[in-house]
């Protein structure tokens, strides 16, 4: 269990944290504050990727990478 969590924070270690601020659209929806990967040329490092574990909500990723 212990080297799952280690793999886990070293695939995310290099994607760091951007904090996105509330926004209101256009059309007036709301978005909430939120925090995501900054934006790189991979996806991944991204918390939704495969592999990857979200440390925020405590989610594992879902998504295939495509590159």
């Amino acid at each position: 269990m212990k080297a799952l969590v280690i793999l886990l924070l070293a695939s995310t270690a290099f994607a760091a944290p951007v904090r996105v601020r509330p926004t209101v659209t256009k059309q007036g929806v709301y978005r909430q504050p939120h925090v995501r990967t900054s934006p790189d040329s991979t996806q991944r490092n991204n918390y939704s990727t495969k592999g990857n574990y979200n440390l925020y909500t405590g989610k594992a990723g879902t998504k295939t990478a495509k590159h």
